[in-house]
């Protein structure tokens, strides 16, 4: 049966592919991760579609869902967190927008329990947007009715009013990342970007209230990219300013004809490696859900010369379970047969080093499990 949805439908397509780039822009979500919707009426709401890149989103990739029985229509099949968006739009009547995403800052503060909520306690002069304490949703797995009901009981317990008479609010969705709505698309973003700055601030001041080191949190990855098949480097070469002369020499590296290869290594990753070796601790552990199914579902250590005279077949069997070595002296080497994965894979390892490194001196920040790190990688 034909839907027939009011004039805004269009409007409201063209809304979602401006934000799902402006998400892209601001860094507030990587790749295909993250989404956004517009509700169209009492019933449907646009969502952007499953597994899209923001870049290329056009309005006639939006898939229009029915908010009650989940049914949709579209060239595209929709967001996987649809129940997300559905339960909102159901529990919050003056919702007309919703944001998902995978911002850093706030999804390292989303590791904090409530049971320590001391930690997860907002600046006074956000306190009158977000309250005194920021809302946490407990774990669960990503696209599940369940993390969509979490979402809302986060809210419910934290609310003092009817939830239809709510117009705005902003969750942290532990291990996951963040959902926001509102009224409008700019009141949307000025949720996500504030909640970033706020949740920026107090992981900062936890880390420096532990770390006594110079490790620059404002510092962004330095990534340099290796092609295969892997190619020596060159004398002049710019591209790749570290130690050539080390990676020259590795022959088994030179039958690679698989993987592209990058070397991450900010001073928090490699004092983390460092911290690895001094505290005697062989791997570090997934602490979001897609750093697990993206990189890997757990991350070795090796020193120097442990990885010069390894072998291809040893990396192959290891990449099955983990996309990234840690290096001592040289970072995080991550291994894709996409280079355009590459980027994306040293971004979200870098927030997870932060999570390791906050947990080390907070035992109620967990890692994801093993079992359930195992099944979102493979």
């Amino acid at each position: 049966m034909e839907i027939d949805f009011p004039i805004e439908l269009e409007k409201a397509t063209r809304l979602i592919v401006k934000a799902g780039k402006a998400l892209q822009r601001k860094g507030l979500v990587e790749r295909t991760w993250g989404n956004v919707s517009f509700r169209l009426n009492a019933d449907f709401f646009a969502i952007t579609p499953s597994g899209a890149s923001y870049e290329t989103l056009t309005s006639e990739d939006v898939a229009r869902v029915d908010l009650h029985t989940f049914s949709f229509s579209g060239r595209k099949k929709p967001s996987s967190e649809l129940h997300l968006h559905s339960f909102i739009y159901a529990n919050f009547p003056k919702a007309e927008c919703v944001l998902h995403t995978h911002q850093k800052w706030a999804s390292i503060l989303s590791l904090f329990p409530k049971e320590d909520s001391s930690k997860v306690g907002v600046p006074k002069h956000f306190q009158s947007i977000f309250g005194p304490l920021l809302k946490v949703s407990q774990y669960a797995e990503a696209g599940t009715e369940e993390i969509a009901n979490g979402v809302i009981l986060a809210i419910k317990e934290a609310s003092k009013v009817d939830l239809k008479k709510i117009e705005q609010d902003a969750v942290l969705m532990a291990g996951h990342g963040v959902v926001a709505f509102a009224k409008n698309l700019n009141d949307a973003f000025f949720l996500v970007g504030t909640l970033e700055n706020v949740s920026k601030t107090i992981i900062t001041r936890q880390i420096r209230k532990y770390i006594d080191a110079p490790l620059n949190l404002n510092c962004k990855p330095i990534i340099k990219h290796y092609p295969f098949p892997y190619i020596p480097f060159e004398k002049n070469s710019s591209i790749f300013d570290i130690d050539r002369t080390f990676f020259d020499r590795l022959e088994w590296l030179s039958q690679n004809t698989q993987y592209h290869i990058a070397l991450s290594n900010s001073k928090p990753l490699l004092y983390t490696i460092d911290l690895l070796f001094n505290q005697n601790i062989s791997e570090v552990s997934p602490y979001f859900d897609d750093v697990a199914q993206i990189a890997g579902a757990f991350f070795k250590r090796m020193t120097k010369k442990e990885f010069e005279e390894s072998s291809l077949p040893t990396f192959d069997s290891l990449l099955k379970s983990s996309k990234i070595i840690l290096v001592e002296d040289l970072g995080a080497l991550c291994f894709s047969e996409e280079k355009e994965e590459l980027i994306y894979m040293a971004n979200l390892f870098e927030k997870n080093v932060y999570a390791f490194l906050l947990a080390m001196y907070n035992e109620n920040i967990k890692p994801i499990e093993l079992n359930h790190a195992s099944s979102l990688h493979s």
